[in-house]
């Protein structure tokens, strides 16, 4: 909570800002006041428009957690483990095998399981992107969709394969298009990548975000552990008071600074 000159200001306040005094800075604050960040406010406008421009939100949760929330859905025996980068980000070790054993025509899919959540931030009719790293330790080719469950019930069309040579590392980047679902829809849903053959791949960094230019991989706002509401507040304690500035005013006397 913060004051200004004249009241306190609380969560549910709203303040419409179309310029930010000069010198201003932006305090990230949990709901108890202690501060969590601070940001000079022409930078934080900078970021802003870069979001505004290429998305940037990434709708998957615990995409920076190992093995979390991957799967493998074969017939074959399989690989589905944690893996540690060399740079020390956590991703995953994914493998078909193949056997003698094997059933022809069984499928070969890795899956990232979505949250019931993440499809309530989904559109029907509108693009994502889906973009992740991938080391492949043999020769790969897979497309990529989103399902309700089972392939039976896509909500979106399924892309072109994408191939890669073993031993190469690189990003990958698929755009999906949902269709005309409705919010009923609302089940288990998996992003599947249809593997055409037998693979062994190490995995990092997935991301969906809204609209057909991928950014740099983030991790979801929810994962960044602040838990509840955040506010952002502005401290104008670099500038001279204006009328904005003294509408927003918060003074940093009555918060806790971490």
């Amino acid at each position: 909570m913060a004051t200004d000159n004249n009241r306190t200001k609380t969560p549910n306040d709203a303040v419409k800002i179309t310029e930010l005094p000069e010198g201003s800075q932006l305090l990230l604050v949990d709901k108890s006041g202690t501060v969590l960040k601070r940001m000079e406010a022409e930078r934080f406008m900078e970021l802003l428009r870069a979001t505004v421009q290429v998305g940037g939100r990434n709708l998957l949760r615990n995409t920076n957690k190992g093995s979390t929330n991957w799967q493998v859905n074969t017939e074959y025996p399989k690989v589905c483990e944690g893996y540690v980068w060399p740079d020390g980000t956590r991703g995953a070790h994914l493998k078909i095998l193949d056997t003698s054993a094997s059933v022809a025509g069984t499928y070969k899919i890795l899956m990232y399981k979505m949250e019931t959540a993440v499809l309530k931030r989904l559109e029907p009719n509108s693009v994502y992107m889906l973009s992740l790293e991938v080391e492949a330790l043999t020769e790969l080719r897979f497309s990529a969709r989103i399902c309700l469950g089972t392939t039976k019930y896509p909500l979106t069309g399924t892309t072109a394969s994408q191939s890669m040579t073993r031993g190469e590392r690189r990003r990958l980047y698929f755009e999906l298009h949902t269709n005309n679902f409705t919010q009923e829809d609302i089940s288990d849903q998996l992003i599947y990548l249809n593997c055409a053959d037998f693979c062994e791949l190490r995995v990092r960094d997935i991301k969906l975000e809204r609209g057909n230019i991928a950014s740099d991989w983030t991790p979801a706002p929810e994962d960044l552990g602040f838990g509840g509401v955040i506010y952002w507040l502005i401290d104008c304690c670099k500038s001279a008071p204006s009328p904005l500035s003294q509408q927003t005013q918060t003074t940093t006397n009555q918060t806790k600074e971490r």
